[in-house]
């Protein structure tokens, strides 16, 4: 597999579900990305291309976890997610620092390195709170082929 110098590039499809106040946001796209290796970790990096054009990074651990960090020019979100478990994270805005928990109830990340190429998924359903206030309920589903 390659170092982080050395990225692979990949097609990811990422799905995501929103609900926040019981309204659904569905989000369906495809992004041209890399993939990184580096140490017992590996990388998923895409540009998205909407309103707010984000680095958008996963990182998925030796032991399955997964950490996100989602970049704008203005904002930096990281979540880190660990099964079963709450884990405390900073939203960083031009309107200053929001503390957030993750709470993720599913996380399943799989990654193969094929004869036909590099293929693998990540699964996360979570909830995402600021205080004892829920900003919503996610699902990912990000699949990727290189």
């Amino acid at each position: 597999m390659a170092e982080l110098s050395n990225g692979i590039p990949v097609t990811i499809h990422v799905v995501t579900q929103n609900i926040q106040d019981n309204q659904v946001v569905d989000y369906d796209e495809v992004f041209e990305g890399q993939f990184f290796q580096m140490g017992a970790s590996i990388y998923l990096r895409y540009q998205e291309t909407a309103e707010q054009e984000a680095l958008v990074t996963f990182k998925i651990t030796a032991n399955g976890e997964v950490q996100l960090t989602r970049k704008t020019d203005e904002m930096n979100l990281r979540l880190y997610f660990v099964a079963g478990k709450q884990v405390n994270a900073k939203y960083v805005t031009p309107y200053g620092v929001v503390p957030v928990t993750s709470r993720t109830s599913k996380l399943q990340a799989e990654v193969d390195d094929t004869l036909r190429g590099i293929i693998g998924q990540i699964n996360i359903d979570y909830t995402l709170n600021s205080g004892q206030q829920l900003l919503g309920r996610y699902k990912i589903r990000l699949q990727f082929k290189g």
